[in-house]
C-alpha cells in the first residue's frame, strides 16, 4: 500500500510539474518587447501630419517627406497620371481616395493616383461614405462647411441645411454605411443651440434632434444611437432622438472617445459612479447595439486609440504602453525610455508604433517576441 501511496503522490507530482513547465514555456514564449528600429533622425513638427500605406508612410507638412517600413527616407512612391506642376501636401487621405494641395482628390488604385476631381473651394478632409465622399470645405467668409461629392457621377451638392447651421462634425455607422449624422450650430435663435441631421445611404433626410439647448462639438455615430460630446456632458440619444443616458465631466480633462467596428468606448479619468454602492467605473463601452458597459479602466491614461483586433492601446504616465480590451483588461505593457508627446498605430505595420517625443522626432518601434528559451 505504502508503494501504491508514494508511486500516485510521484505521479500526481509529476502531473503538476508538466502543468507548471507548460505554463511557464507559454508564457516565455508569450513575451513580448518593444525595439526601437534604427533609422536616421526624422523630424515631427507642430504641423506635420502623418499618413500611412502599404509599403510605408509620408510626413505632410509645410513639406513632404517619404520613408519605408523602416523609417529610411525613400523617394516618392506614388505614379501620378499627369503631372502636379507643383509641389505636392497631402492633407487628407481615406482608404481609396487622397485629397492633395487642399483642391485635388485623387483615387488611389495601388500606388498609381488618378486624379479623380479638381475643387474651386479650399477642402479640409474627406469621408468616404458609400457612393459618396463627404468634404470639409472652408467657405470664405462662412467658415467650415459640408459638400458631397457623388462618386458615380463626379458632381457636388450640398446636404441641405441653410446657412444658419454652422458645421462642426459628422460620424457614420462602420460596418455599412447606412446611417449618417451632422453635427451644427444652430446660431439663429438667441442663443446658440446644437442640431444633428440624420441621413440614410442615399442622403435622404430622415430625422433632425432640435432642442439640444447646450453646445457639442463631437458626434458619433452607432446603428442604435449617437453619442455627443459636450464641454461639461456626454449624452446619449436613442434614434427617435430620446436621451437615453447622459454622463458629467466633473473634471477639467476631455472625454477620450474610440471608435471602432464594434462600438464605442469613452474613458474619463475619475469616479463614474453616482452613489456609494454602485462599483468603481472610469469608462463606458456601447456596442453596435447600444448596450451599455460600465468598465474600470488602467489610471491616468492618454491618447487611447484604436489597436488590432479590435483591442486598443493608450499612454500612461507619458512612458507607458498599454494593449487592453474591451473590458479594461490589460494584456501587454511596453515601457519606453523616454517621454512621449505622440503616438500613432495603424493597420498597415501592425507591429510598430510611431512614437513622437518632445524633441519632436518620430521614432519607429518595433514589436517583437522576445526568445527567453
Amino acid at each position: 500500500m505504502k508503494v501504491k501511496k508514494i508511486l500516485a503522490l510521484a505521479f500526481f507530482l509529476l502531473v503538476i510539474l508538466a502543468f507548471v513547465f507548460i505554463f511557464y514555456k507559454h508564457n516565455l514564449l508569450d513575451r513580448l518587447t518593444l525595439q526601437v528600429i534604427d533609422h536616421e533622425p526624422i523630424a515631427f513638427n507642430e504641423t506635420d501630419n502623418i499618413f500611412f500605406y502599404k509599403d510605408g508612410f509620408a510626413i505632410s507638412g509645410q513639406y513632404i517627406n517619404f520613408y519605408n517600413s523602416q523609417g529610411q527616407q525613400v523617394d516618392m512612391p506614388f505614379q501620378f497620371d499627369e503631372d502636379l506642376g507643383q509641389d505636392l501636401i497631402i492633407n487628407n487621405m481615406t482608404s481609396n481616395y487622397m485629397l492633395i494641395n487642399n483642391n485635388a482628390i485623387y483615387k488611389i488604385q495601388g500606388m498609381n493616383l488618378n486624379l479623380f476631381y479638381n475643387t474651386d473651394i479650399p477642402v479640409i478632409s474627406i469621408t468616404e461614405y458609400g457612393k459618396y465622399l463627404l468634404m470639409v470645405v472652408n467657405i470664405p467668409d462662412e467658415g467650415l462647411g459640408l459638400k458631397v461629392l457623388d462618386l458615380d457621377y463626379g458632381s457636388i451638392t450640398d446636404l441641405g441645411f441653410d446657412h444658419n447651421y454652422y458645421f462642426m462634425d459628422l460620424d457614420h455607422t462602420s460596418i455599412t454605411d447606412t446611417f449618417l449624422s451632422v453635427l451644427t450650430l444652430d446660431v439663429n435663435g438667441s442663443f446658440p443651440s446644437s442640431k444633428v441631421f440624420h441621413y440614410d445611404e442615399n442622403l435622404s433626410l430622415f430625422g433632425v434632434n432640435t432642442g439640444l439647448d447646450e453646445f457639442f462639438y463631437n458626434i458619433f455615430r452607432l446603428p442604435s444611437c449617437s453619442i455627443l460630446i459636450g464641454n461639461r456632458r456626454l449624452v446619449c440619444y436613442n434614434v427617435e432622438g430620446e436621451e437615453e443616458w447622459n454622463i458629467e465631466n466633473k473634471l477639467t480633462k476631455n472625454f477620450q472617445v474610440v471608435k471602432n467596428d464594434t462600438g464605442v468606448l469613452i474613458y474619463l479619468d475619475q469616479n463614474l459612479s453616482e452613489t456609494l454602492q454602485e462599483e468603481y467605473y472610469n469608462g463606458v463601452y456601447i456596442n453596435n447595439k447600444g448596450e451599455r458597459q460600465n468598465i474600470k479602466l488602467p489610471s491616468q491614461l492618454t491618447n487611447i486609440s484604436s489597436y488590432n483586433e479590435n483591442k486598443y492601446f493608450g499612454l500612461q504616465h507619458g512612458k507607458v504602453i498599454m494593449i487592453f480590451d474591451r473590458n479594461g483588461n490589460v494584456e501587454h505593457e511596453f515601457f519606453i525610455d523616454e517621454d512621449i508627446k505622440d503616438i500613432y498605430w495603424n493597420q498597415h505595420h501592425p507591429d510598430c508604433f510611431f512614437i513622437i517625443n518632445f524633441d519632436d522626432q518620430l521614432k519607429l518601434y518595433s514589436i517583437e517576441r522576445e526568445d527567453l528559451l
